[in-house]
């Protein structure tokens, strides 16, 4: 019945009846729509698939000489819109890319599909100028093979060639393009960058001031315990060299790496080499990448990087050796750490292993000692000449001064029960010392009263 309906109204309305016209579009409404569906998977593009048909029918009926073929001719019309409108949607592919099934209904995956998208229109800006004009014409205006060769006044075959030799040119830069800022910098891990060669790093969203009473959960005890490093803020890593920095470093962000998404990003200048054995095998953990090159470009290209990584949620460490925090001083390089909304963070750390003293504004300062190394402490961290100024509460400061002070205590009382030795003057030069029982115990009380 519609499709008796259809010719009739398609013969009037082909015969130059304008209200016949009007009926056919509105009977024709539905049968298009329905076409559109099974050709379109987008719900929003489907009405605009019908749209352009329809207006593509009002213009063209006059044309329409068998009424009888008016359903078939429909039909026509819609799969041709409905192809325009998947090509445009094909750059990606047309250029051997994969391209994601339908995600209509997914407003992440279509907001990843436009950026892509986008991507490749970046790309094409880079091509040059012929490629971009071929490229262009073929895939985004929909020109034919014939329409271009007549264009450029070659032949079809040479109009092919042309194209795939633009795709192939073309491929390694939208590579470029189609990779996300983080997937860049993660590519980069396990390796000694040079800024000046490596691809550039896009700017990232602004890091926030780190919250006083953040921590950054470290998995040390005598550091969350007793001296916590900020998580957002700045750490001052000091001490003589040999005292296990690195594997301080290594550790803390294995540790991270257990809970989440994490980094550790150092900058070197090359003066200081010790930085760079974070990526032998034997000392890496699996996400370090050591930027290494003249401070400031170092420093802009890893900043970069740390902060794109903590835009998606990742924890980063981001260490400098003692020339790139000279020539920084505390106040810049602090503007290059903080907290991202997303719930990542960036904390700077000086990595000065050598006597330098430590910056006052530093969150928090760990210092390593050949004393504690010697006695076989491990990790080799002096916990009285270490400091923090950030705690959960109230409760753990006192708790940490508590420990401190119970350290402190166990040092005296250590100290006070060395002596020296009549049999060791002759090699140490000093007397020797002795003691009744009675000085021995008043002491001992001393000691432990602190």
């Amino acid at each position: 019945m519609v499709s008796i309906q259809l010719q009739e109204l398609a013969g009037r309305a082909a015969a130059g009846d304008t209200v016949a016209r009007a009926g056919l579009l509105a009977a024709s409404l539905p049968v298009a729509r329905a076409l559109a569906r099974r050709l379109v998977n987008d719900p929003d593009a489907v009405e605009d698939v019908v749209q352009e048909s329809l207006l593509d029918v009002y213009a063209s009926i006059a044309a329409l000489r068998e009424p009888a073929a008016y359903h078939a001719w429909l039909a026509l019309v819609v799969r041709k819109h409905a192809d325009r409108y998947r090509r445009r949607l094909r750059p990606t592919a047309l250029l051997d890319l994969d391209r994601a099934a339908d995600d209509s209904a997914d407003p992440a995956a279509a907001a990843e599909r436009d950026d892509r998208v986008a991507r490749v229109r970046r790309a094409l800006e880079q091509t040059r100028d012929a490629d971009r004009i071929l490229l262009g014409l073929r895939y985004y205006a929909e020109w034919s093979d014939p329409e271009l060769a007549a264009f450029f006044g070659i032949s079809t075959g040479a109009v092919r060639k042309r194209l795939h030799d633009a795709r192939r040119r073309m491929r390694p830069i939208l590579a470029a393009f189609l990779i996300s800022p983080q997937e860049m910098v993660m590519s980069q891990f396990g390796q000694l960058v040079d800024p000046t060669t490596a691809p550039p790093v896009p700017a990232a969203p602004a890091l926030n001031r780190s919250d006083p009473a953040s921590i950054l959960p470290t998995g040390i005890k005598v550091l969350d315990a007793l001296a916590p490093w900020p998580r957002g803020g700045t750490v001052d890593l000091l001490g003589p060299i040999g005292t296990g920095h690195l594997v301080l470093l290594g550790e803390i962000v294995h540790n991270l790496l257990t809970t989440g998404s994490a980094a550790l990003i150092g900058v070197a200048t090359g003066a200081e080499p010790a930085l760079a054995r974070l990526l032998e095998p034997e000392a890496r953990p699996t996400a370090t990448m050591i930027v290494q090159g003249p401070a400031e470009h170092a420093m802009h290209y890893a900043s970069r990087s740390a902060a794109g990584l903590a835009a998606e949620g990742a924890q980063v460490i981001l260490v400098v050796d003692r020339v790139v925090a000279d020539t920084l001083g505390p106040e810049l390089f602090a503007d290059h750490v903080g907290v991202s909304i997303s719930g990542g963070s960036v904390t700077g750390v000086r990595f000065a292993p050598d006597s330098v003293a430590p910056w006052p504004t530093a969150g928090a300062v760990t210092m390593t000692s050949a004393e504690e190394l010697a006695a076989g402490y491990l990790p080799a961290i002096d916990p009285l000449a270490s400091r923090s100024t950030v705690y959960l509460d109230t409760a753990q400061r006192e708790l940490a001064a508590r420990g401190r002070q119970a350290i402190a205590t166990g040092n005296s009382v250590r100290e006070y029960l060395t002596q020296h030795f009549w049999m060791a003057e002759q090699f140490t030069g000093v007397p020797g010392e002795a003691f009744t029982r009675q000085q021995a115990l008043t002491g001992l009380a001393a000691a432990l009263e602190g």
